[in-house]
């Protein structure tokens, strides 16, 4: 398993570099080699393209359409289809994040029909909900207003994301999460000093500025963040779990994950018994361990006639 981060080089998602930066810093610290940045689309698909029969996290800023994401380099009004539904087939297998406006429309429900297990995405443009308006015309409060969201938002992202794969975490309760956690980190930031939030946020604000931004930081952000979560579509398996960090559970943890899976029914009983071996040889329950094998292996056989790419029995060897 791997971490598959995809950013290209574009405006307007520039801005979520900060993602990248938590993610690849705090991945170094616990697994080096686990988390892998690719900002050109070339690089990005044919990468993809050697890992069909793996299971791996995915997470995707870039700008999107409904059935693909974009590379927007030069005008807003030329935008390029750079991952259409016809790359779908490489998401195989992989949990899908993707902050990226319209795809669940067509390419997330596409990417479940060639076997992705998880796909979370944007149903609408969300690009404004990142800009901020005042009656005043204080740019210097817009300015910061935007400066602080866009740092609040990449580090809940970030943190939700390392949370979920580091514990083992149901996609679900990830994509829950998000909400409970942003209105956290709001309510902390809500209550910082002037000297605070510039030493925090790198802003020069003014004591005048400072006092405008706290009457409406709270009500602006939250108001900002729920207009975002209704657009955020969550679509596949409730109870999927990232399996690579189960090594690292301890035995009443990795009991609970082992109810979570055993929820994973229909066509994704394959990765359901695949991360039940994995929790049994864990527990040191070799019988069990084995029954979840052989049910795994005959699942894959059975899905391979209509998936081509299926979970490899390799990854359990």
């Amino acid at each position: 398993m791997k971490f598959i981060h995809y950013q290209p080089d574009n405006k307007g998602v520039r801005s979520f570099s900060g993602i990248k930066k938590y993610l690849k810093k705090t991945f170094e610290q616990t697994a080096e080699g686990f988390y892998e940045f690719y900002k050109t689309p070339h690089d990005f698909i044919k990468f993809l393209s050697d890992r069909t029969d793996v299971a791996d996290i995915v997470l995707v800023t870039a700008h999107g359409g409904k059935d693909s994401y974009l590379d927007i380099r030069e005008s807003y009004d030329k935008p390029k289809k750079i991952f259409t539904t016809e790359h779908a087939s490489l998401f195989s297998n992989n949990f899908i994040f993707a902050i990226s406006c319209y795809t669940t429309q067509v390419l997330g429900q596409k990417v479940l029909d060639e076997n992705g297990i998880v796909y979370i995405g944007f149903n609408d443009t969300v690009e404004s909900d990142f800009v901020f308006n005042n009656d005043d015309q204080n740019k210097s409060l817009k300015y910061n207003l935007e400066k602080i969201f866009i740092q609040v938002y990449n580090k809940c992202i970030g943190l939700a994301l390392y949370k979920f794969v580091v514990e083992c975490r149901t996609a679900i309760s990830f994509y829950k999460f998000l909400d409970i956690l942003f209105r956290k980190e709001v309510n902390i930031v809500s209550k910082m000093t002037l000297d605070e939030l510039n030493k925090q946020f790198s802003t020069d604000l003014k004591v005048e500025t400072a006092t405008k931004l706290k009457a409406i930081l709270k009500l602006e952000f939250i108001s900002k963040f729920d207009m975002m979560k209704s657009k955020l579509v969550f679509q596949g398996e409730d109870y999927y779990v990232p399996w690579y960090f189960l090594d690292k559970q301890d035995e009443n943890t990795l009991e609970v994950i082992l109810q979570n899976i055993q929820n994973v029914n229909g066509k994704y009983l394959y990765y359901r018994y695949f991360v039940e071996h994995l929790i049994y040889r864990k527990l040191g329950r070799p019988q069990a361990s084995e029954i979840a094998r052989r049910l795994f292996e005959k699942e894959v056989q059975q899905l391979r006639e209509r998936v081509p790419n299926v979970l490899s029995e390799k990854v359990i060897m």
